[in-house]
């Protein structure tokens, strides 16, 4: 209840106007907050009159709500485009702290400060039968949750992560088939990484055959070689499979 009536305020001013929120593209949707569980995100531009009306939507939360912000717990980070006074500014007005950059915290590393590492990434992976501690492999396991979210872009066409991504990296065609521009953001890259994870394991299952292309396409019943190794004859057009 207290999400949809926080949901609701911001929906109201960024319905007038008052907050505009961001786009990752000229295209794509507007953002002007993502709510979680725990946590809230709240987009709007770097302009005093746009952080006075989010000011004035968290205050009227708060008393409606009998909550209050707490400013220790809260962050702000700007885009690269926003000039050092512009960001004071703003800083200033919201009375939180300036997200400038992340810290390495495996092993207990802070900045440069690097501690000794005693026992292996690898080793601790281990089952806990052969010495370890049973960790999971969280580069492989990053892979997969990677591709998971592929697969969502694929599927549920519905989404907002669709919408956002669809009107800016692959307007005309599949995520299968997209491309990854030189100045693509770090999450499309990552996105790009699961995609790889579903091609090497995925299986087309024979239908009409409409979409799958011969010679590229793991369509094969078979587990060694899944796509067709032979060469493409010269001077045919047959690219598609119809059964």
């Amino acid at each position: 209840m207290c999400s949809e009536g926080l949901h609701g305020l911001i929906n109201k001013v960024a319905t007038n106007g008052t907050i505009c929120g961001v786009s990752l593209c000229c295209n794509g949707p507007k953002l002007t907050h993502l709510l979680f569980a725990n946590d809230s995100l709240i987009f709007c531009r770097a302009k005093e009159e746009e952080c006075q009306s989010l000011l004035d939507v968290l205050a009227k939360y708060g008393r409606a709500m009998e909550q209050q912000i707490n400013r220790a717990k809260t962050t702000i980070v700007f885009s690269k485009s926003t000039t050092e006074e512009v960001q004071e500014v703003i800083k200033d007005m919201l009375g939180v702290n300036v997200v400038r950059q992340y810290e390495t915290f495996f092993w207990g590393q802070r900045g440069d400060n690097r501690k000794i590492h005693w026992v292996k990434w690898l080793d601790l992976c281990k089952p806990k039968t052969q010495g370890g501690m049973g960790f999971k492999d969280l580069s492989l396991f990053n892979d997969a949750l990677l591709a998971k979210q592929t697969w969502r872009l694929l599927h549920d066409t519905s989404s907002l992560l669709y919408r956002v991504f669809k009107a800016k990296f692959f307007p005309n065609t599949s995520v299968m088939e997209a491309k990854i521009p030189a100045n693509a953001s770090y999450a499309w890259k990552s996105l790009m990484k699961g995609r790889d994870v579903i091609k090497r394991g995925a299986r087309w299952r024979i239908g009409l055959g409409r979409s799958i292309h011969i010679w590229g396409d793991n369509w094969l019943p078979l587990k060694a070689t899944p796509k067709v190794v032979s060469p493409k004859v010269e001077g045919s057009d047959l690219t598609m499979l119809v059964i």
